[in-house]
Order: structure tokens, then C-alpha cells, then sequence
């Protein structure tokens, strides 16, 4: 039985894997930051470091949404068969297999 959290080609490759639930909402940059090897991703310590504070209160939100777009922007992690994923949130956080174009 496959994962109903994981999406597929015809060929039965995954292609897309959710990772946090969406009903976290606020928290889940918090709970990526975490929960997942952050530099793995390509997320600075520093970043990191904001993220796993959390929302927070007095004007550090602005900070913690400005990394969060930043990590979903560049975050960039190669499994061991050297495919490519990155992240993207739509409600849900997803990391979804990239496509490189041959050079």
C-alpha cells in the first residue's frame, strides 16, 4: 500500500511528499526548522535559528515570514539517488522532486 501522504508518476516514482499537516498553520516553518536537518536544505544557521523561534511577538513575525519565504524560495535538498526537491507550501508543506534541464 503507498502512503497517501506521498504522490507519484505512472511509474510508481514519487514525485511529491507532504511533510507538515497545514492545520499547524503559523507553526510550520517553526516545526520544519525543527523536525528536518535544515542545512541539508540549504538553510543557514542563522535562518535556522529565527525559524525554530517561532512567530513570535512585537515585530519579530515580520522576520520569521521574511526567512520562511526565503527557505521556500531557495531551499534545495539531492536524496541518494541525486534527485533534486525543493520545497513548497500550499496550506501544506510539500517537498517536491525538481526537474533539472539537461545542460
Amino acid at each position: 500500500m503507498k502512503n497517501q501522504n506521498v504522490y507519484y508518476f505512472p511509474d510508481g516514482s514519487e514525485t511529491m511528499r507532504c511533510l507538515i499537516d497545514g492545520h499547524h498553520g503559523i507553526y510550520i516553518p517553526q516545526i520544519f526548522a525543527r523536525n528536518f536537518p535544515t542545512a541539508d536544505w540549504g538553510v543557514t544557521a542563522e535562518q535556522a535559528d529565527i525559524l525554530r523561534e517561532g512567530p513570535g511577538l512585537n515585530g519579530a513575525a515580520d522576520l520569521y515570514w521574511d526567512v520562511w519565504d526565503e527557505v521556500l524560495t531557495n531551499a534545495e535538498w539531492r536524496d541518494g539517488d541525486g534527485n533534486l526537491w525543493a520545497l513548497m507550501q500550499d496550506s501544506d508543506l510539500f517537498a517536491v522532486m525538481s526537474f533539472e534541464e539537461d545542460e
